[in-house]
């Protein structure tokens, strides 16, 4: 036999060539990866993620944190179960704690608008003394203005027209923003700032629409879309760079899940309808957006205004409604539309929370918002209500407090919120107390309060008064010391030793400023609220092949409030009824149920009492699930158990964790297997258990089955070129 042997050569070079072209074309996915563990000390955890896969275009990593919705003062109206001033001050401080844990040189901060409940000067004074205990806030904190950064305590005004004031809004955020940002245009607050390879632009969305309408006792609309972005915005966008890669952040969202309210919807499901579109989005030029964000290479487009959590496409579906629904499910394509939750306030499915999203190698990781709660981290904090100023000293001597007319924030993980009164829509008066949060509660403090009267208060009377608070927050419950109508006079200087288990609490006050000790005062009244070591009882469970009913019997203790629920390690929701239905699981697959019980306070018992439950083996006639819809198959991939005891371990960094869980609340004696419910209940799913070769990967290698024909296709082509010489 002859061989050509040029010919077989070349045959097997193409044949190569072809393999390598077909393996390295670029390939988008999201998939969902494990990484459940502790963000810092303070009981702030990372949640689980999704990753968005394409070829490198940073060419450094860096962490974006997406604050959302801090509505900084008083509402006018505080309705039942509304944050309060104090407790907002307060997860403001925690979100803060969690971006000080990043570098600041590979680290960014977005705000996304209602800095403030509205534009009193006092409520941004609140927002700056919170964003300044940002470290190098200057160099990392981006902001846009949302719809109640311009509103007045009116909304409207006397000609019946929204009110539109960003005066303050531009004099306190203006200084926050680094120096090397370029605005878009002269009439707006548009900008972009280079970050490694991807350019962010903020984008103002402008006042509200719709912001009242005349309903049964009811003259505002909840969900007001803004008037969105005007001609001008949208031409100065297409001046920039269009295959620039680019992450737009504003307020109010372009898109949300499509509603069957809608009108004239076009083939993707996008309302065409200007204005208006979908409920709580911008009004106009909406879908003209929308089409510049899917023609000029925008990734991710980063908004709030609804207080929820959302991931959507472009055509308006979503990717996950809330942290229980989660999937792998390829993209051929961006942009991602993403909504997070208010930083500070309560909605209706999502308590407050952020948002981390993570630029690595080229990859975008889009994390599910880590929820926040009053109850962790471990805290001291003072509550000042006079004229005086209050001060925190650490046992190294370091500062936070008023110094000179500025404010020093030198004990580390120290806030400080200075103290005012407002007048409300309704003409009465809301004081807030002046505030210092100590979070290293290792530490030895002093408070210190010292007398800081105006003239007129020096020429109206000889003495005022002060009332002072103390709160130790620990592991075991929280205690409040309070100190009621204490004499001030012009001098006086009062201090208070104080640290996480301190239980003297006796006031030293010098009322001359000489040095020497003239009186000491006991508190007027201590609150101890102690977390009760009873937790539930009797937990039993019952189970199919896809589902896992737990029930238990809970405390008769008369300060019970609900029980946390957790699943191999995350958490699921609060519930005050007896029973949780997990569906969604993987067959003959173990899982743990944690739980703590939580008070009427607020107050957590850190006791585990833990289940592990087994899912039964799928019958053989009852054949494999159903595969996914849409543009890629959605896989629920199962967690290895959880340890069943007292001491249940978080799953370590980069662990893989239980990748879906759906809740059903339904009573155990409604409760069916998993596999009886209609398709729209339940997430069509491809089993695959994880195993030690990909627990852990952030990334699963997967050889399409089109490239294996081609392989086979390519190598019987030259076995038969060589038969033919």
């Amino acid at each position: 036999m002859n061989i050509n042997y040029k010919r077989v050569y070349l045959t097997i070079v193409i044949f190569f060539l072809f393999l390598m072209s077909v393996t390295s074309a670029e390939e988008i996915n999201l998939e969902l990866v494990g990484n459940i563990g502790e963000l810092d000390g303070n009981n702030i955890p990372v949640s689980n993620s999704v990753i968005s896969k394409g070829n490198p275009v940073a060419s450094e990593d860096f962490t974006v944190v997406h604050f959302a919705d801090i509505h900084m003062g008083m509402p006018q109206r505080l309705f039942a179960g509304e944050e309060t001033p104090d407790e907002k001050r307060e997860f403001f401080a925690e979100g803060i704690l969690a971006a000080n844990q990043l570098d600041p040189s590979h680290s960014l901060i977005l705000v996304t608008g209602d800095l403030v409940e509205y534009n009193e000067e006092e409520y941004f004074d609140d927002f700056w003394n919170g964003i300044f205990s940002i470290n190098n806030c200057t160099e990392r904190v981006l902001c846009v203005p949302g719809n109640h950064d311009r509103r007045t305590k009116a909304i409207i005004d006397s000609n019946g027209s929204i009110i539109d004031d960003l005066e303050e809004y531009n004099e306190r955020v203006e200084p926050l923003l680094p120096e090397r940002k370029n605005y878009l245009s002269d009439d707006f607050n548009d900008y972009s700032i280079e970050v490694g390879d991807y350019m962010f632009i903020g984008l103002d969305s402008l006042s509200d629409y719709d912001a009242y309408y005349l309903t049964w006792g009811q003259f505002f609309d909840p969900t007001p879309e803004s008037f969105g972005l005007n001609d001008t915005q949208i031409d100065a966008l297409k001046e920039l760079d269009r295959n620039k890669p680019k992450i737009i952040f504003m307020h109010h969202p372009a898109i949300r899940c499509t509603s069957v309210d809608d009108e004239n919807p076009d083939g993707t499901g996008l309302p065409q309808s200007e204005p208006g579109g979908n409920d709580g989005c911008i009004a106009f030029n909406r879908v003209q957006f929308i089409d510049y964000c899917e023609d000029y290479n925008v990734k991710l487009v980063i908004s709030g205004h609804t207080h929820q959590s959302h991931i959507i496409d472009s055509a308006g579906t979503p990717f996950f409604a809330n942290e229980l629904l989660l999937n792998e499910f390829p993209l051929n394509e961006f942009p991602l539309f993403v909504q997070t939750q208010s930083l500070a306030k309560h909605s209706e499915y999502f308590a407050p929370g952020y948002r981390t999203i993570e630029f690595k190698e080229g990859d975008i990781f889009i994390q599910q918002p880590v929820e926040l709660t009053l109850e962790r981290p471990t805290m001291i904090s003072g509550s000042l209500s006079c004229p005086a100023d209050l001060n925190a000293y650490d046992s190294e001597g370091r500062h936070t407090g008023p110094s000179s007319g500025k404010i020093d924030r030198n004990i580390p993980d120290s806030f400080y919120f200075s103290g005012y009164t407002v007048t409300l829509y309704d003409t009465t008066n809301y004081s807030a107390p002046e505030t210092i949060l100590l979070y290293n509660t290792g530490e030895e403090y002093v408070f210190e309060i010292r007398a800081n009267f105006s003239e007129n208060e020096l020429n109206s009377v000889e003495e005022q008064h002060f009332n002072f608070t103390i709160k130790q927050r620990s592991d075991s419950g929280t205690t409040e010391v309070f100190y009621e109508f204490v004499p001030l006079t012009k001098n006086t200087v009062a201090t208070i030793p104080i640290n996480l288990t301190t239980q003297k609490y006796e006031m030293m006050i010098d009322t001359d400023d000489d040095g020497t000790i003239d009186e000491t005062k006991e508190p007027d009244s201590i609150q101890t609220i102690i977390i009760g070591s009873t937790g539930v009882s009797n937990l039993e469970s019952s189970s199919g092949s896809s589902w896992i009913n737990f029930t238990w019997t809970n405390p008769s203790d008369p300060d019970f409030s609900r029980t946390e629920i957790y699943l191999n390690g995350i958490f699921q929701t609060n519930t005050s009824a007896e029973y949780f239905n997990a569906t969604g699981l993987e067959p003959e697959t173990s899982y743990t149920i944690g739980t703590h019980t939580v008070d009427i306070y607020g107050n957590v018992n850190e006791t585990w009492v833990n289940a592990t439950a087994v899912t039964k083996t799928i019958p053989e006639e009852k054949g494999a699930h159903r595969g996914g819809k849409g543009k890629g198959s959605a896989r629920i991939i199962p967690a290895e158990p959880a340890p069943a005891s007292n001491e249940m371990e978080e799953p370590e960094e980069g662990d893989e964790s239980l990748r879906d869980v759906r809740n059903v609340d339904i009573s155990p004696e409604e409760a069916e297997p998993a596999e009886n419910l209609m398709d729209s209940e339940i997430p069509t799913a491809t089993e695959e258990p994880a195993t030690s070769e990909t627990e852990g990967a952030a990334e699963e290698k997967k050889i399409p089955g089109f490239q294996i024909a081609f392989a086979i296709s390519g190598l019987l082509a030259v076995l038969y070129l060589l038969r033919k010489q």
